[in-house]
């Protein structure tokens, strides 16, 4: 690379980092004028259609999708980080509850955390606090670990109202949240918003005012909430400002009801309603139904109307648990685990500080040429000299890294086995004790009654009672084997398979202690080898039973859902909860051992649990 190259390279860097700056503000008339001096007219396009989706923000499907397919069809099957943001920002908007949303994302973000362009890496941050601080069953430690990074890398007025605004919308886990909420937080909010609102974008703007006003309701302080809600609904009718609209639109139909003014109140509605957000068109309306059933329709005495839409929301809520519980949990769990992100990472940074130093070498060499060809052969032999010392240690420290990992999963090996061991013989004196509690118990009395049957053989009176009475006892004990036989096994071991299996355990646990266990199957059309299966059932059955002796559970649902090359199974009771970190310390439940039969399998596990609102526990399987 020559010098006036290595200078033209700079200044596209400079601009397209400018570019990155305003898309992130979302100043979209800035940006309009920097990008007409791209020179490269795929950038130009790229950056066209990235600016075009974050001014649609999911409202304009069809414009977006035809000029991504132009894009694509220009630059072929290349990725660069503009793409990445594309098809990040692109899945967020329109692909909300599939498996290719966080693909997208994940992939933007691992390819430019390790580059030095910080503007591209915040917008990469962007999409993960929208959808995290919005999405209130996902775990609040991946907002956080995303939240932080953002903190760790900000440097102005933008960045700092992007981390209050999201830190607000997740604390109240919806923009309509009723917690108490804007505390520290909430005053630098209004801080923001007063002293630099003329400075912001208007979606800055928009979501500043929004958790101002919601503030503002919470606390009891109408006309300034009203203030700000109307501050929201002033500014241009612009696609990206909708969603900020809607949930305005819904807190003033809101308030005004509760001030009885009916009239302002049902325009505010109607008004909400024109605001629905195209492409989340079915979870907004959802909130529309529910928000106009309560507040409007139930204080109107109107209960029909109230019914009616209550259950339309009902309904439509249903469609959407099972729209994303068909991929959400295998996608958090395997193409976000930490340690294989890790590695991405790691090699996308080694792979730029080889760029990096052979742009450097380049660069070097191109000068030395004018201090002459001697100057030139000593460089180049110690540059070849450096490099093969540093390869050399490279070799070394590679080696050692192995070595180490290598040391560790035969560690891991070993725990595995020896906690199978001890989930075996667990199990095996689980049965001895209910055979001797049990069974132990009724075949005694049997034999007490046979004893006494046969030394008074002719001389009872009673003997016909005492006979059924004895024969009573034996089909007890029969039933009693039978039955534990059953729970133990259920037929796993049969050629019908898995799901059969499960099924059984499945009845057999109904029968008893007040307990309706269903169990739901997708993608489940083939046999897994058979002691694949074995090993899942007896997962299942383990936490079924763990339901039926600590939940106090009345209903339970077991998920097992077949992906390309993962088996994902959901185990889920309306029981008491427990605390999970309390419970790994505990032996009662087994969840240790469970947990090392799923990792022997190479799986993953979570337990979601709280004392009081029941247990889900996520476990994906590779197949």
């Amino acid at each position: 690379m020559t010098l006036l190259s290595s200078i033209a390279f700079a200044q596209e860097s400079k601009l397209e980092e400018k570019i990155y700056t305003q898309l992130l503000s979302y100043d979209f008339e800035k940006t309009d004028s920097l990008i007409t001096l791209v020179k490269t007219s795929d950038k130009r396009m790229g950056f066209s259609l990235l600016r075009q989706i974050l001014y649609h923000s999911g409202n304009n499907k069809v414009a977006d999708s035809i000029s991504r397919a132009k894009l694509e069809a220009s630059i072929g099957e290349s990725e660069n980080d503009l793409k990445s943001l594309i098809d990040s920002y692109f899945h967020l908007f329109y692909s909300r509850r599939s498996e290719k949303m966080l693909t997208y994302m994940d992939s933007a973000y691992v390819r430019l955390k390790p580059t030095k362009n910080k503007q591209a890496f915040k917008l990469s941050l962007i999409p993960f606090l929208y959808f995290y601080s919005t999405e209130n069953t996902y775990k609040e430690n991946h907002f956080n670990k995303y939240l932080q990074e953002y903190i760790k890398i900000q440097d102005d007025l933008v960045d700092r109202c992007w981390i209050v605004y999201y830190t607000n919308l997740r604390e109240g886990k919806t923009i309509n949240g009723d917690t108490i909420i804007f505390k520290k937080s909430g005053k630098e909010n209004l801080h923001l918003y007063l002293n630099y609102s003329s400075k912001l974008s208007y979606a800055l703007q928009s979501g500043l005012a929004s958790n101002i006003g919601i503030n503002y309701r919470i606390n009891g302080e109408k006309d300034l909430s009203i203030n700000y809600f109307q501050k929201v609904l002033n500014l241009p009718d612009l696609p990206y400002l909708q969603e900020n609209k809607f949930f305005a639109s819904l807190d003033l139909g809101r308030i005004y009801m509760k001030s009885n003014r009916h009239k302002l109140s049902l325009e505010h509605y109607n008004n909400a309603e024109s605001y629905i957000n195209q492409a989340d068109s079915k979870r907004q309306l959802v909130t529309y139904s529910k928000h106009k059933a309560h507040y409007y329709y139930r204080a109107m005495d109107t209960i029909n109307l109230a019914y009616d839409l209550l259950n339309k929301a009902f309904n439509d809520n249903r469609r959407i648990n099972y729209e994303e519980n068909s991929s959400r949990i295998t996608e958090l769990d395997v193409k976000f685990d930490a340690a294989q992100k890790d590695k991405r990472i790691l090699k996308q940074e080694n792979d730029l500080l080889l760029k990096e130093k052979q742009s450097t070498q380049n660069r070097n060499i191109a000068l030395g040429l004018g201090a002459g060809l001697a100057a030139v052969s000593i460089l180049g032999f110690l540059v070849y000299k450096n490099t093969r010392r540093k390869q050399r240690i490279a070799e070394q420290e590679k080696e050692l890294e192995i070595q180490k990992k290598e040391k560790i999963l035969k560690e891991q090996e070993l725990s595995a086995i020896d906690s199978m061991i001890a989930g075996q013989e667990k199990e095996r004196q689980r049965l001895a004790s209910d055979l001797h509690d049990s069974v132990g118990a009724t075949l005694s009395a049997a034999k007490l009654q046979f004893d006494h049957l046969s030394k008074n053989r002719g001389q009872l009176e009673e003997f016909e009672e005492l006979f059924d009475k004895t024969a009573s006892l034996l089909d007890e004990a029969y039933t009693e084997v039978r039955s534990m036989a059953h729970l133990k096994n259920s037929g796993v071991i049969a050629s019908k398979g898995l799901l059969p299996a499960v099924e059984k355990l499945a009845k057999n646990a109904s029968s008893t202690h007040g307990l309706t266990v269903e169990v739901q199957d997708f993608g489940l059309t083939e046999k897994l080898e058979g002691s694949l299966e074995i090993s899942i059932f007896r997962i299942i059955q383990e936490l079924v039973s763990n339901i039926i002796k600590h939940a106090d559970a009345s209903e339970a649902h077991i998920s097992i859902t077949q992906h390309e090359d993962t088996l994902n199974i959901i185990v889920e009771d309306n029981g008491k909860g427990f605390n999970p970190k309390k419970a790994k310390k505990k032996e009662g439940m087994g969840l240790h051992g469970i947990e090392k039969r799923v990792e022997h399998l190479e799986g993953s596990l979570e337990v979601d649990s709280t004392p009081g609102r029941g247990t889900n526990i996520l476990i994906d399987i590779p197949i």
